[in-house]
C-alpha cells in the first residue's frame, strides 16, 4: 500500500508538474505570438520611415540643384549689374566731359560759336532727340528718356543750353 501511495504521490505530482508546464508553455506562446505581431507592425513602420527617408532625400536633391541653379542665375545677374554700372560710369564720364567741352564753346573768343553754345536748342529739335532715343528702345520708354512729350510746346527746362 505505501508504493501505490507513494506512486500515487508520484503521479499526483507529475501531473501538477505537467500542468504548470501547460499553463507555462500557453503563456509562453502567446506572448511569442504578441511578440510576433509587435514585430510586423515594427516592420511596417521601419518600411514607412524608409520611404518617408528615400522622399526627403530626392527633396533635398531637388533642393540642392535649384539651389545651385539660383546661385548661377545669381553670378549672371551680378555680371550684368557690373557691366551695367561700369556703362553707366562711363557714359557719366563722357557726358561730363562733354559738357565740359560745352562749357568751354561758351565762353570762347569766337563770337559766332559762343552764339551757338549759349542758345537754346529749339523743341522741334527735343522732339528729334526724343524720337530717336524711343527709336532705340523697341518697348517705347514711357517717357523714361527725361525728355518732353511731343507736344510743340517750348520747355524751358531741357531746352536749355544744350545739355541733354
Amino acid at each position: 500500500m505505501f508504493k501505490s501511495k507513494i506512486l500515487l504521490a508520484i503521479g499526483a505530482a507529475l501531473m501538477v508538474a505537467f500542468s504548470v508546464m501547460a499553463v507555462q508553455l500557453h503563456s509562453a506562446k502567446t506572448d511569442t505570438e504578441l511578440l510576433t505581431a509587435q514585430v510586423t507592425g515594427l516592420h511596417a513602420v521601419v518600411a514607412t520611415k524608409q520611404a518617408e527617408v528615400t522622399s526627403l532625400a530626392g527633396a533635398v536633391e531637388t533642393a540642392n540643384a535649384t539651389t545651385k541653379q539660383l546661385l548661377a542665375e545669381r553670378e549672371l545677374v551680378a555680371a550684368v549689374r557690373a557691366k551695367a554700372a561700369e556703362n553707366e560710369a562711363r557714359l557719366r564720364t563722357e557726358l561730363h566731359q562733354l559738357n565740359a567741352k560745352v562749357d568751354e564753346l561758351r565762353v570762347s573768343s569766337n563770337d559766332h560759336v559762343k552764339e551757338w553754345a549759349n542758345t537754346l536748342v529749339p523743341a522741334d529739335a527735343v522732339r528729334l532727340l526724343k524720337y530717336a532715343t524711343q527709336s532705340r528702345n523697341p518697348d517705347g520708354d514711357g517717357n523714361r528718356s527725361g525728355l518732353p512729350e511731343p507736344t510743340g510746346r517750348l520747355t524751358a527746362q531741357l531746352s536749355a543750353n544744350h545739355r541733354f
